[in-house]
């Protein structure tokens, strides 16, 4: 029977993905209920679990054979890791969404620093660091970012209503998407880039169509995001300096519905989004395609590699797996 499962977990990482963690037996969801996998790298990917007692985070390995539970590190209740910087393990981002906390998981002592300023949906830059974050009350989220060598923080927009931002693949940079003014929920027609400083930043000029979730291009040159304008949806790409516009492809809400667009991902020129219930799609700018890996049952929480070539989801049973798109 042992070979029997050995066998099949073998042909499960050859034709779809590799499995890498579900309940041991004897064991609930509730018990150990994996969730929000971040990827350092194509090797390495952070996932959080909760506990009946504590949460922990779990650093896993891929490898080509099988998948290797690297380390463990246990937290307080209702903490889960968001952000790792690229290439690293030493450490990664944790936040306590109910009480807007953000720490720093050092994976070497296994503790956890507190950031004094609070926050939401924080994300740490490519060197490692500074963590951006939003920060504000019912009217608005403003733009702030935290240096982690000089322990203090630096607003970096004033009265926006900020909703989504990136950091730039050099982590000098910031572009985020915004209304422009507290209290308008509806008018994400903003986009800005400002240095991660603060000291200087550049608005385009707004327009009627509303803008989706926003990516890089690999050189860092360029911005894509969705433009929504009506009952049309534009793949576009825009010059960080001059602002010019190039249309990529046109009419993607035929395949990337709105919902699914504002829950999309960029990696490089890929845009990754959730196609179903069970399947992830990713769109190429460039090719103008799409691919899908379907995970065979409902998911309830994924996220592409930094290099978009493979996917790790989190699937209704409690299973953490990875697949690659063909």
């Amino acid at each position: 029977m042992r070979k029997l499962l050995l066998g099949y977990s073998v042909l499960v990482l050859v034709a779809f993905g590799v499995i890498l963690d579900g309940p041991a037996a004897g064991e609930t969801n509730k018990m150990r209920v994996p969730r929000k996998p971040a990827w350092v790298s194509d090797e390495f990917f952070f996932v959080s679990r909760a506990g009946k007692i504590q949460d922990s985070i779990v650093l896993f390995r891929v490898t080509d054979s099988a998948p290797i539970q690297v380390a463990e590190y246990p937290v307080a209740k209702d903490v889960v890791c968001v952000s790792a910087p690229p290439g690293q393990t030493a450490f990664a981002v944790v936040a306590a969404p109910y009480s807007a906390r953000i720490g720093i998981l050092d994976t070497r002592s296994r503790r956890i620093s507190w950031l004094s300023a609070r926050g939401s949906y924080p994300a740490i830059d490519p060197h490692g660091k500074c963590v951006a974050f939003l920060w504000g009350s019912a009217k608005g989220y403003d733009l702030f970012v935290w240096d982690r060598t000089r322990q203090r923080r630096r607003e970096i927009t004033h009265g926006f209503f900020v909703r989504y931002f990136r950091w730039s693949p050099a982590g000098d940079e910031i572009a985020f998407v915004s209304s422009g003014r507290r209290g308008d929920y509806s008018a994400h027609r903003f986009v800005g880039v400002s240095s991660a400083d603060g000291r200087h930043s550049h608005y385009f000029p707004p327009d009627n169509r509303w803008k989706g979730v926003l990516g890089w291009s690999n050189d860092g040159e360029h911005l894509f995001f969705i433009a929504y304008d009506g009952g049309n949806a534009n793949l576009v790409s825009k010059d960080k300096e001059t602002g010019e516009e190039t249309t990529l492809m046109a009419g993607v809400q035929r395949s990337v519905p709105n919902e699914a667009g504002i829950r999309s991902i960029w990696r490089g020129s890929f845009l990754i989004f959730p196609a179903s219930p069970s399947r992830v799609g990713r769109l190429d700018a460039k090719r103008h395609d799409i691919a899908y890996v379907d995970f065979g049952q409902d998911i309830t929480d994924w996220a592409p590699s930094p290099s978009g070539s493979l996917c790790a989801a989190i699937t209704e049973r409690g299973q953490v797996v990875v697949r690659a798109w063909k």
